[in-house]
């Protein structure tokens, strides 16, 4: 966790609390709380104090929502979970190949869209000419 974000983790602390009925932490119990905490981010930790409440009907210590964040598992593990090596790398070689095309892409003006929706005789869409006239601050009629 990042310093500033020590008003979010000591409003998820007090959530937490009164969740079980306790009184807001002080700020000693905070700085343990904190000094235990801080190497995992911001997002992981209010998930792992969402999936304790949702199992214990005690307050939780320090340890059990370590053990939480550390059991969670990681992106990467989730997102390759059943593809071979072989697979990933193959994935890989089609992003880089996808990403190439994208930045030899010639660039197009921002708003060349609604110049294309405009100059469509066959397009009909009310919505979409409506949009394409607003981005070309182009009047109704």
């Amino acid at each position: 966790m990042l310093e500033s974000q020590k008003h979010e983790f000591e409003r998820i602390m007090n959530t937490v609390a009164s969740l079980y009925g306790k009184p807001n932490l002080t700020k000693d119990s905070l700085r343990v709380w904190w000094s235990k905490l801080e190497r995992f981010d911001i997002d992981k930790v209010g998930n792992a104090f969402n999936l304790y409440t949702d199992k214990y009907q005690i307050m939780p210590n320090p340890a059990s929502i370590i053990d939480l964040l550390q059991s969670a598992p990681s992106y990467k593990q989730v997102a390759y979970k059943g593809i071979t090596a072989e697979q990933r790398e193959k994935n890989k070689r089609k992003v880089r190949i996808v990403l190439e095309q994208l930045k030899n892409m010639k660039k197009r003006h921002p708003k060349q869209w609604a110049k294309d929706i405009l100059s469509d005789p066959n397009y009909k869409n009310a919505l979409g000419i409506s949009l394409a006239k607003k981005a070309l601050k182009i009047q109704e009629e």
